[in-house]
């Protein structure tokens, strides 16, 4: 609202500062967090927001929204079988719909609500336009707290769905063209890119089979180093073998190459 994050389930909580958090996401720091485990509570966790949203009457719309509205819902899957665990995050995003005062009436405090929506929609429009140029290397994301709320949702990690919102009238004919051309410009950002990570208990369980797979072969070694001391010469400490790769005959250290091989794995 007027370029302030404010908490609609905590109204007491107001300008809030945004920051990175450990999973790499853009995130509003001190915001109210609550579990839910069911659609019903979801449902009447957004309708409670909904009811502190800034609202405001104007010629076009008796309630016109004043504010963007953000909701992200995390959603943690475990799989139990192969312990990966998979990650998501719906943002739903409700914006406000950019006027033109002349239309609107907009006065006083609306008007100045009207000019921070304009403008936080110019900006997006700018990152949008941004994403799908290959020439263009910088994304102007800080330009507007909207937009850096809205970066891990626009990059190449992510899949947008977007609905606009369009008059029939023929009297906003400039404002229905400008919309569609957004949406037709928004669709050319790039495909989704899947992001999982093994759960820690998983990680553990690889890390004690790598473990002793490397003690193992370490056992191995020292075997084979026995080996070619009683049957080769004494001076020569090394092992031939076969190289299946390049089918020809090499001389290597038998340690260092099983090892290398074990702690690749390990590490």
């Amino acid at each position: 609202y007027m370029e302030q994050i404010g908490d609609l389930l905590d109204t007491s909580k107001k300008n809030l500062g945004i920051f990175i958090d450990k999973d790499g996401f853009t995130s509003v720091r001190d915001c109210t967090v609550v579990q839910i485990d069911s659609p019903i509570k979801f449902k009447d966790l957004v309708n409670s927001a909904l009811k502190n949203r800034h609202t405001s009457c104007t010629r076009q719309n008796s309630t016109s929204s004043r504010s963007h509205t953000l909701f992200l819902l995390k959603v943690y899957l475990l799989d139990p079988t192969t312990k990966i665990e998979r990650t998501g995050r719906l943002y739903l995003v409700d914006l406000a719909g950019s006027e033109q005062v002349a239309k609107t009436g907009a006065a006083g405090i609306t008007l100045d609500e009207a000019k921070y929506i304009n403008k936080s929609l110019a900006y997006l429009a700018q990152v949008v336009y941004a994403l799908t140029d290959p020439n263009v290397s910088h994304v102007p994301y800080r330009n507007s707290r909207l937009t850096r709320l809205l970066q891990s949702s626009l990059g190449g990690i992510c899949k947008t769905s977007l609905i606009l919102n369009c008059s029939p009238s023929s009297s906003n004919i400039n404002e229905t063209l400008s919309t569609l051309r957004f949406g037709n410009r928004a669709k050319m950002i790039s495909k989704p890119k899947i992001n999982q990570n093994s759960a820690p208990q998983t990680q553990s369980i690889n890390i004690q089979s790598l473990t002793k797979q490397l003690e193992e072969a370490r056992k191995e070694i020292e075997n084979l180093k026995l080996i070619s001391c009683n049957t080769g010469n004494k001076d020569d400490k090394k092992l031939m073998f076969r190289d299946i790769t390049n089918n020809t005959t090499t001389s290597s250290d038998v340690e260092t190459h099983l090892l290398n091989s074990y702690q690749t794995q390990l590490f």
